[in-house]
């Protein structure tokens, strides 16, 4: 039997296409029925631009936290706290 290794980390730039290409490749039937309201996202370079400002922010100033999952090095899905208040509180929300 093969074992897999699962592993998180927080989301670094290389990680911002991978979540980028969940939301903007994925089948508009999907998304509406996880309650997406596929015409509210920005566009995707604004999209990005939101990740890689949130990555770059010190903690305390996060309003989203963010993870992405791995099996056997390669992502599997991602989360966020969102709302996310630095040593107090935030609530997860997944995606894989």
């Amino acid at each position: 039997m093969t074992v897999s290794k699962l592993s998180v980390k927080e989301i670094e730039h290389e990680d911002v296409n991978f979540i980028a290409d969940y939301w903007f490749n994925s089948d508009k039937e999907y998304l509406l029925n996880m309650g997406v309201d596929v015409e509210k996202l920005p566009a995707r370079e604004d999209f990005i631009t939101m990740l890689q400002t949130q990555i770059t922010l010190p903690y305390n100033e996060k309003k989203v936290y963010g993870v992405v999952w791995y099996i056997d090095d390669k992502p599997i899905g991602h989360s966020n706290l969102n709302p996310f208040v630095y040593e107090d509180h935030g609530y997860m929300h997944l995606h894989i």
